[in-house]
């Protein structure tokens, strides 16, 4: 990498320096974050369980990007060259800005913005969604949209090292945990407990035993680990 212009480690990597243009992917894997800096100076911090492709040196008149998981975007401000993220279902046109992307798998995908522009088009859809910094859109993996007013703290945590759920469904707080501890997630429980909606912050870089020792203090459920697995009860 070193070779053609490109400094990295084990946490980080610049591109600004690069005269290459090959095309790039980047693979977090779960218990990591990584922090880029790609060849027009924005960053992004991607998440574990995340892929990111994207070109060494950006050439043409749009700067894109592929997206599978989470990353957090802090575009560098380019009028002429508008910076586009794919997934699966949508894209998003961005304009000066910074934004969280979610999308993971067949779990419901959520962009949030937190300063700037940004126009959302899904794949299956003539309409574009434009948002207003702090806004959150949501779609569904058939399909539907909510837009509506969010905290983007909540959001936005991950990247400073913390879990950091606000009014989050049960689910979604332990598909996070699994996501980060590398564990598999058991729900051998009544369904209704998954639509519990709870407020819960935990630093990642404490153990998977002292995030549920948090969850379970919360009193609504219990949650215990055996060997490589979260088991709600």
């Amino acid at each position: 990498l070193g070779q053609q212009g490109i400094t990295a480690n084990a946490k980080a990597a610049d591109y600004r320096e690069t005269e290459q243009t090959a095309m790039q992917t980047l693979t977090v894997p779960r218990g990591k974050d990584f922090h880029l800096v790609l060849s027009d100076g924005t960053e992004v911090w991607v998440n574990a369980e995340s892929r990111l492709h994207y070109p060494s040196r950006f050439t043409g008149g749009e700067r894109t990007v592929r997206l599978e998981g989470e990353a957090y975007f802090k575009e560098a401000h380019d009028t002429d060259h508008p910076f586009i993220v794919e997934t699966e279902h949508f894209r998003t046109r961005v304009l000066g800005t910074e934004f969280n992307l979610q999308s993971y798998g067949n779990e419901a995908s959520h962009v949030t913005l937190v300063t700037g522009r940004v126009a959302v088009k899904a794949d299956n859809s003539p309409e574009t969604i434009n948002l207003q910094p702090g806004q959150e859109l949501t779609m569904t993996p058939d399909g539907e949209s909510t837009l509506q007013n969010v905290d983007t703290y909540a959001r936005t945590q991950w990247k400073e090292g913390y879990f950091y759920f606000d009014r989050a469904s049960l689910e979604e707080i332990l598909h996070g945990l699994g996501r980060w501890y590398n564990v598999d997630i058991e729900l051998d429980c009544d369904p209704a407990l998954l639509d519990y909606h709870l407020h819960f912050v935990a630093n990642r870089h404490d153990t998977l035993s002292e995030a549920l020792k948090k969850l379970n203090n919360l009193q609504r459920v219990t949650v215990v680990q055996e060997g490589n697995r979260i088991v709600l009860k």
